[in-house]
């Protein structure tokens, strides 16, 4: 009897663990999956040179909720936009490596020093980096957003140090809601922020929402 009850003991705990351990496989695999799928999407209709022109806010908030700044956006291509933080009477119009400045989105505009070459081959060659230290990444969840279903993205990032930028690497953690359709992204949230030069987590969040417009042209100042 004794030796039966031992047995029985043995091969439930055996089960139990073997159980534990397909599991684990089976979400190590999906896990994976994901951050294939993750990357798939930034190498297609997530990549910021195949996006649709869009009008985006960022308004970053502190780890209670309290909103620091917000910054407007124009984006045509990664190489034709303007930017700023609200209400700070400092934007810039950026055209390939050419840089102008103005009190606002619509300028008016003057000439300042502009971007060294080769600027899309760094945008090009950070975006790699991104997309290689994808890890930890969630698929498949659909929420309602703004009373609309959308799907949501979760995944971490921590990039390679990159030699060429003396050792730099970053790391954060991102939340991507996007059209389960036309795949856009509609928000995108970004937080626990490290870098090589400050490893310790930055907690504030940074959210974006976007506006999408075909019709969106950023221009060198006439």
């Amino acid at each position: 009897m004794k030796n039966s009850r031992k047995y029985i003991a043995v091969t439930a705990f055996f089960l139990a663990f073997l159980g534990g351990w397909v599991n684990g496989i089976e979400k190590a695999s999906a896990s994976q999956d994901c951050v294939e799928t993750v990357q798939a999407m930034h190498k297609g209709v997530w990549d910021p040179f195949k996006r649709t022109p869009h009008r985006s806010t960022k308004t970053e908030y502190d780890p209670e909720g309290k909103v620091l700044r917000i910054w407007s956006n124009v984006v045509q291509s990664p190489l034709r936009t303007i930017s700023g933080i609200r209400d700070s009477g400092n934007f810039a119009l950026v055209v390939d490596s050419k840089v102008w400045t103005g009190p606002s989105l619509e300028g008016p505009w003057r000439a300042t020093q502009g971007f060294p070459a080769g600027r899309k081959e760094k945008i090009l060659r950070s975006q790699e980096f991104m997309i290689n230290g994808i890890h930890s990444a969630e698929c498949a969840q659909k929420v309602v957003l703004d009373s609309t279903e959308v799907e949501k993205y979760v995944y971490k990032v921590k990039t390679a140090a990159d030699k060429t930028q003396g050792g730099l690497w970053l790391a954060d953690t991102n939340i991507i809601y996007f059209d389960p359709a036309s795949k856009q992204i509609i928000k995108w949230e970004k937080t626990d922020f490290q870098s090589s030069w400050a490893p310790q987590v930055n907690r504030n969040r940074h959210v974006f929402l976007f506006d999408y417009d075909l019709q969106i042209k950023v221009d060198a100042p006439g």
